[in-house]
């Protein structure tokens, strides 16, 4: 034999135990980014829905309050209390002159 007994029961020894090893990291591994990614998954996700909820909500309200502020009684507002758009010098879009010209 061009390698002893003792010696290949040696390699074969350290060999199998690394391999040990890196198949337990490997489930350890993956039993904590199963545990990671699901707590994210019930945890993070519903509390980033509900704070677009939130925010969606608090525009909501928002413009109701301005629609409210807004339809007080002003003479000439239309039904609604919801004010049509005005033409500011210098605003792109002016009425009567091309898509982004200024005036």
């Amino acid at each position: 034999d061009i390698i002893p007994a003792e010696q290949r029961h040696a390699i074969s020894s350290t060999v199998s135990s690394i391999g040990s090893w890196g198949k337990l990291g490997l489930s350890l591994a993956g039993k904590l980014g199963w545990i990671f990614t699901t707590s994210a998954l019930l945890v993070v996700f519903p509390l980033a829905i509900e704070s677009d909820r939130e925010k969606m909500m608090q525009q909501w309200e928002a413009e109701q309050s301005g629609m409210a502020a807004g339809s007080g009684g002003a003479p000439g507002a239309p039904m609604g209390g919801v004010m049509p758009p005005q033409h500011h010098p210098g605003m792109p879009g002016a009425p009567g002159l091309a898509p982004g010209v200024v005036s």
